[in-house]
């Protein structure tokens, strides 16, 4: 922007892999000490977690707030924790800065309780299993304020456990193990369970909509998708509540001449912020159009499926018509908000299982099951949000197993290109 304004003309940069790995921000970088309380029968009586968060050299837009306000909040998950202490340090050094990645927080709270239920069910003897039973949260607990900021409002985590066990022959892994000796291999299993919080990031969001004279609805929303599919589920939720084929339904996003309000995405908000601002549109526009439509008709009148019916003949208008006759009358922005203005996050949770074999004469692994339950709610789109469960578990399994950025003593990058970074491909999966 500098240089096209310096010279008067337009200006093309093309940044370079290695750009990237130098200048973009990184993710995870963190060192973390803790240490868990239980008592005689393994359930948990106290949890203490110290940070060092590595900042980078610059302060980046949200870099402080990962570890505190993202991942301390949800500090110890869905388990029954009566006491909680949680310190960060805020650290800066001679790397690249480091912000926001992928749940920005939250893996590496999940990651810390899981190592160490883990480790507690060595320690006691307990199973792996039994000592999440004897610690997750029952239904009839909640709702349950965890003491650190969050309340978690639903859900049956212990029933999710349950279902993933049997989803990954729980039972059947001696069989695996012993076959997977004869074989030369030596296959262990992980478990976790995590919470996530959804819904950040501000609490409102802005919808505008404008009906074409050919019943053609173009809904600009205040959000941004980058590849999570928001246009979609925009249209669905809009074609839902309308009653409207997705076809005659255009989304707008990220232009700031046909909407100048809007919080953006992070936090995984858009569907909770972006999505309702959408419904409140629509249910607008649903009440402009029937002032309109009960004037024209002469009786009141009732909307379906992208009709307004009088009540007292068989007299309609559609949006089309009504569009036509009142050019821009139906057209408006509508704001969604929370109660009271306060965020209302949601918390999807699930229970993953991984069985991996290693090869000792090489060391190579592959992973060679797989399980996950998770709850979501209600899902508006399950191929999108199938997408998003295959993205995530390739970066849980490249955070695990192959990414890592590496400095020297002097601070210089040595992990600078792919051929010295490792990144998850097809056959890894």
């Amino acid at each position: 922007l500098h240089a096209a304004r310096a010279l008067g003309r337009p200006v093309k940069w093309t940044g370079e892999r290695g750009d990237a790995f130098q200048t973009d921000t990184h993710g995870r970088a963190m060192v973390s000490e803790a240490a868990l309380g239980l008592d005689a029968e393994g359930r948990i009586t106290a949890l203490a977690v110290e940070t060092w968060s590595d900042l980078g050299a610059y302060q980046a837009q949200y870099g402080p707030a990962i570890q505190t306000v993202a991942g301390g909040r949800i500090m110890g998950g869905v388990y029954r924790i009566p006491a909680i202490h949680n310190l960060v340090h805020g650290v800066v050094t001679n790397t690249a800065p480091v912000d926001a990645y992928r749940g920005a927080g939250r893996p590496e709270s999940a990651y810390i309780m899981e190592r160490l239920v883990e480790a507690a069910a060595r320690e006691t003897g307990v199973a792996v299993d039994e000592i999440r039973r004897r610690n997750l949260l029952q239904p009839a607990e909640l709702p349950h304020d965890n003491g650190i900021g969050l309340t978690f409002d639903i859900g049956n985590f212990p029933a999710v456990l349950e279902k993933a066990l049997v989803q990954a022959d729980w039972a059947g892994f001696p069989a695996r193990k012993a076959a997977a000796a004869r074989a030369g291999k030596r296959l262990g299993r992980g478990i976790a369970y995590y919470v996530e919080i959804a819904g950040g990031g501000g609490t409102e969001e802005f919808a505008d909509v404008r009906v074409g004279g050919d019943g053609t609805v173009e809904m600009a929303v205040g959000t941004q998708s980058n590849g999570q599919g928001h246009e979609t589920v925009y249209a669905q939720i809009l074609a839902a509540r309308l009653g409207i084929a997705m076809d005659q339904i255009r989304i707008v996003q990220g232009d700031s001449a046909r909407l100048d309000q809007g919080h953006g995405t992070g936090g995984s908000r858009s569907m909770a912020f972006g999505g309702g601002a959408v419904l409140v549109a629509a249910d607008d526009l649903i009440a402009r159009g029937s002032a309109l439509a009960s004037a024209d008709l002469g009786a009141e009148v009732d909307y379906a499926d992208g009709l307004f019916r009088s009540r007292s003949s068989n007299a309609t208008l559609s949006l089309a018509e009504l569009a036509s006759r009142h050019p821009g009358a139906l057209d408006g922005r509508s704001r969604y908000t929370t109660r009271e203005g306060k965020p209302a996050p949601t918390f999807p949770n699930g229970c993953h299982i991984a069985e991996v074999a290693v090869d000792p004469a090489t060391g190579r692994i592959a992973i060679t099951r797989y399980s996950l339950v998770d709850d979501f709610g209600v899902l508006v789109n399950p191929m999108l949000v199938e997408g998003q469960i295959h993205g995530g578990v390739a970066q849980g399994l490249g955070q695990a197993v192959l990414e890592n950025i590496v400095y020297d003593d002097a601070g210089q990058l040595i992990t600078g290109s792919f051929m010295d970074y490792g990144i998850p491909r097809a056959d890894d999966m």
